[in-house]
């Protein structure tokens, strides 16, 4: 069988198969030893991402391996650091430091950077300090600094950063309140990074870091720019005065998405009175909502309702459902409702909203359990009836997904 040359095949071609391959790194691997054509394309996937943790991946080892070979720098786009402790002295002597510094400065065009599992000290601030410009999503996942200047030093070179994920950010050198802090007020104008998108996991009670930096006056952190907000919470107690102070400082939001944690089952929404201050929800083209509870659905619908009322510009709705029916609150509290009394706080939001064109729903609820899929297609049913009319008051497209009929 006669066998074509790689030299025969245009290069666009040669990438397009090795593309092809992005997620099975072995055959990249094989491919990288097949021709020097099939190089260049392989390494940039093989070393986008780069994890650094002290048990078995140490910068110095990086640097043993490909620190003189500047091709392989230039293709990583994406650094991990992640270890427990990680930076501890007695874990991450200096030579790692002098390591790492060293191999972030070679990775000419790193666009990513995330923290995970981690305790920032001084001296790795520095370090971080130096690529920070580069960075254009930063991920901080169970990270501690020692001492909140530093963490606020580190955010404030992030120049050129245009999405912003935190879930767990601690700082041990200041005592952390208990208490949640005052909605944002306008005292502290200058900002210096402005994401466009922001991803926020809120902590469990006593944990402030997140808190404080996206509610504290001092923040670095400036929202003016924000165009879609991610919120999910593993704890419930300070959920709606952190939204309600991101609202108002994220003053051309165009996408909110509410939901819980993966850790948490739902979403403890306390009961909305008309005392409490709805959210700012103006400029607000599309909501996604993913609730589990009844209750916390009609409550947290209450509340993006008496937000809606004002002049809104939302557009697209997107509602998810789950009924867990193992569980004998879920569905004590489904049938203690009822049907139509089960949608109010969704009726609401239709009222309030008159530029409303794409809604869709979703019903999920877990498949392996007989009442399942009886209880998602009689609220399927019941939807498809009740809103009938919506094709005659201005929504466009209407969907209603039962997710049972996977």
């Amino acid at each position: 069988m006669h066998l074509v040359s790689t030299q025969m095949l245009p290069q666009e071609i040669i990438e397009e198969i090795i593309d092809c391959l992005l997620e099975e790194k072995s055959a990249l691997q094989a491919c990288s030893l097949t021709s020097r054509a099939f190089l260049p394309r392989t390494r940039t996937h093989l070393f986008f991402r780069l994890v650094f943790r002290k048990s078995d991946r140490l910068p110095s080892a990086f640097l043993s391996l490909f620190g003189a070979n500047e091709n392989v720098a230039l293709a990583v786009k994406h650094v991990v650091v992640a270890g427990l402790s990680v930076f501890r002295r007695d874990a991450w002597p200096d030579i790692e430091t002098e390591a790492l510094a060293q191999a972030f400065e070679g990775f000419t065009a790193l666009q990513q950077l995330s923290l995970v599992s981690s305790i920032i000290p001084s001296y790795i601030v520095d370090v971080l300090c130096n690529i920070a410009p580069r960075i254009h999503i930063l991920t901080l996942n169970v990270v501690t600094f020692e001492l909140q200047p530093d963490a606020y030093r580190f955010l404030r070179c992030l120049v050129s950063l245009q999405e912003l994920r935190l879930s767990r950010m601690t700082v041990v050198g200041r005592h952390e309140l208990e208490v949640t802090p005052p909605p944002f007020s306008n005292k502290a104008l200058e900002r210096l990074i402005y994401p466009r998108i922001l991803h926020i996991t809120l902590p469990v009670s006593g944990d402030r870091g997140i808190v404080a930096l996206t509610m504290g006056d001092a923040t670095p952190l400036g929202l003016a720019g924000l165009e879609t907000l991610t919120i999910t919470l593993s704890a419930s107690t300070i959920f709606r005065e952190v939204l309600l102070g991101l609202l108002d400082r994220a003053m051309s939001l165009r996408r909110l998405v509410i939901g819980p944690a993966i850790t948490s089952s739902h979403i403890a929404f306390g009961n909305d009175s008309d005392e409490d201050r709805p959210p700012r929800l103006n400029t607000v083209r599309e909501i996604s909502v993913r609730v589990s509870r009844v209750a916390q659905q009609q409550n947290l619908l209450k509340w993006l309702a008496r937000g809606l009322e004002q002049p809104s510009a939302l557009q697209q709705m997107h509602l998810t459902l789950f009924i867990d029916v193992s569980r004998h609150d879920t569905v004590a509290s489904w049938a203690g409702h009822g049907d139509a009394a089960m949608w109010e706080g969704f009726d609401r939001v239709l009222c309030a909203v008159k530029t409303l064109r794409t809604f869709h729903i979703r019903l999920e609820g877990r498949t392996w359990h007989q009442l399942t899929q009886p209880v998602l297609h009689r609220m399927k049913a019941f939807l498809e009836e009740h809103l009938h009319g919506l094709r005659t008051s201005g929504v466009l497209h209407f969907e209603i997904y039962d997710g049972a009929e996977e």
